[in-house]
């Protein structure tokens, strides 16, 4: 029998105080991310595997600052880095986040989610 991708995989947590600790981590990671940064996470969810220079391309910014912020991104979890030209997947918790941001502004139409 072969794994579930990870996408499908639940999460099973037994002890409250645990689901508690995670979700006050999510929201932490979620206030800490800049527009730019929620933007990039966003166009990564919606092409995973893509390279620097595309994300720099359809971001129009410079390969530098996309690199700057998918370092940052890294360090929160949000994003990995695979292969030779370092294409970029979200992570299971980046892919939550972007959810997240997604229906916060459906909610609250015109809501950039920073408030």
């Amino acid at each position: 029998m072969g794994l579930s991708p990870p996408e499908l995989v639940e999460l099973s947590i037994e002890d409250p105080e645990d689901i508690i600790s995670s979700a006050l981590d999510t929201i932490q990671t979620l206030e800490e991310l800049t527009e730019e940064k929620r933007r990039i996470l966003e166009t990564i969810v919606r092409n995973p595997g893509i390279t620097p220079p595309q994300l720099a391309r359809i971001m129009r910014k410079s390969e530098k600052t996309i690199a700057n912020h998918i370092t940052e991104l890294k360090k929160q979890n949000l994003v990995i880095t695979r292969g030779k030209t370092n294409n970029i997947h979200p992570t299971k918790l980046g892919t939550i986040i972007a959810k997240i941001i997604k229906q916060k502004t459906k909610i609250i139409p015109g809501s950039t989610g920073k408030e």
